[in-house]
């Protein structure tokens, strides 16, 4: 999760648009409203936030609340990950009664235990829901990379918190829901969600029946923390704090958006879906050849322009020495085109260009008609000789082309060694050959 991420809380009431880079606390950019609004509607002013302010995340995260997810503590017997994971799934096939292929399921290992059994907070979704919540964010012009729950980051802030035994009970206060986890140690044993519409009393109500279940088992609480909007919640947060026989403290530095920050995300879950995994992955695989083929387009087009500009570059400074011989007199002119020649070849041959820029003179100097057969370049110290050998429509084409090598700055001459007109099925040719040293 490398670089920018963006995160959607997509509660029953809101959608909560968060940004952040690695390692920072994400900042809420901004927040929907959904009751009272069409579906249609919704989209079309989600789609429009996301284009007027550019929204393109490397990494989308979507966060769901408790109260979509089914949440069960397991207590497996093994600490190997391939067996926990297989193990995993005859869990979720023997608790929950509902087809398998019609859930999606992740969880995170809370504890390996040396007596070979190993703690795990499995979280399960109803894989239509999760599908229809990712295609309403796929109309609105967002894939989404990983699915997970808001009890994931409250677990991983509060585990990082406690330090003694006992059982603690943080209770997070959203703006339409409130969630319930325990923890005892570094092993969360409770969860709850509590749908919240305004009504103080129902949601007392709901409080306290969560306290009960707890009691029910057994478990005496030895802390308690709320922590979340509690200023949403003034009106009963008191009445709240008169549940419980022990010390009830607020703690303002829990928040859902900070548990996805590296620091805190040091366990995973992604619900989602395998086909949707790899779809994201071929659509990243897709988009990464595209990058690669711009880059080498890129590339060649630079190569070609620094090969273009080198030409542009010579053929200027061939073009300013020309002028420059003229203006002198021939037995200068005569010495300076020798000095030119030698140094020129002396170069070419040291680094090996020599053979590369002859041809290319040669080729520049062929008239239209001409076809090469053969060409043999033999070079030594002192210098060295060319051989061309091919075909002409008519002989005035060969003699051009002998008198035009003669011209050549590299050549000290050119010599036609002969010209033999051949006749052929459809025209007469004449087959040649040029020598001309250097």
């Amino acid at each position: 999760m490398a670089g920018k991420k963006s995160l959607i809380l997509l509660t029953d009431h809101y959608i909560h648009f968060f940004e952040a880079q690695e390692n920072l606390e994400p900042r809420q950019i901004k927040e929907f409203f959904q009751d009272n609004r069409k579906k249609e509607q919704l989209i079309s002013l989600l789609r429009a936030f996301v284009k007027e302010k550019k929204i393109v995340p490397e990494y989308l995260i979507l966060i769901l609340p408790r109260s979509h997810a089914i949440v069960r503590f397991l207590r497996l017997p093994s600490t190997n990950d391939v067996e926990i994971s297989q193990m995993v799934g005859y869990e979720v096939s023997s608790q929950i009664p509902i087809r398998q292929e019609d859930l999606v399921y992740d969880y995170i290992v809370m504890e390996k235990n040396s007596d070979g059994y190993s703690e795990l907070a499995l979280f399960v979704l109803p894989r239509q829901m999760l599908i229809t919540q990712l295609n309403f964010l796929k109309h609105c012009g967002l894939l989404v990379d990983e699915v997970t729950i808001t009890t994931v980051s409250l677990y991983q802030q509060v585990v990082k918190k406690i330090s003694e035994d006992g059982a603690y009970l943080y209770i997070y206060f959203e703006k339409d829901f409130v969630e319930l986890i325990v923890l005892e140690g570094k092993k969360m044993v409770f969860s709850r969600a509590i749908s919240y519409n305004g009504d103080n009393k129902q949601l007392l109500s709901d409080i306290k029946q969560s306290i009960f279940s707890l009691t029910a088992y057994g478990r005496v609480l030895k802390r308690v923390f709320l922590c979340g909007f509690l200023d949403k919640y003034n009106e009963i947060i008191e009445k709240i704090k008169h549940l419980f026989s022990v010390s009830v403290e607020t703690d303002l530095d829990i928040e859902l958006k900070k548990g996805f920050t590296s620091s805190y995300f040091t366990q995973r879950v992604n619900l989602l879906p395998k086909e949707q995994k790899v779809h994201k992955l071929l659509i990243q695989r897709r988009r990464h050849l595209v990058y690669f083929g711009i880059l080498v387009f890129l590339n060649i087009t630079l190569l070609a322009d620094i090969f273009l500009f080198k030409i542009k570059v010579q053929n200027q400074y061939l073009e300013s020495l020309k002028k420059e011989i003229e203006n002198i007199e021939q037995p200068v002119m005569v010495l300076q085109k020798k000095m030119l020649r030698v140094s020129l070849l002396e170069e070419a041959m040291n680094h090996g260009r020599f053979s590369l820029g002859l041809l290319s003179e040669v080729f520049n100097k062929a008239p239209s008609g001409i076809v090469l057969t053969s060409l043999d370049i033999s070079a030594g110290y002192s210098g060295g000789s060319l051989i061309l050998i091919g075909q002409a429509n008519d002989s005035e084409t060969v003699h051009r082309f002998t008198n035009s090598l003669k011209s050549l700055i590299f050549l000290k001459d050119a010599s036609l060694m002969y010209a033999n007109i051949r006749k052929t099925p459809t025209a007469e040719v004449v087959d040649f050959e040029i020598r001309a040293s250097f």
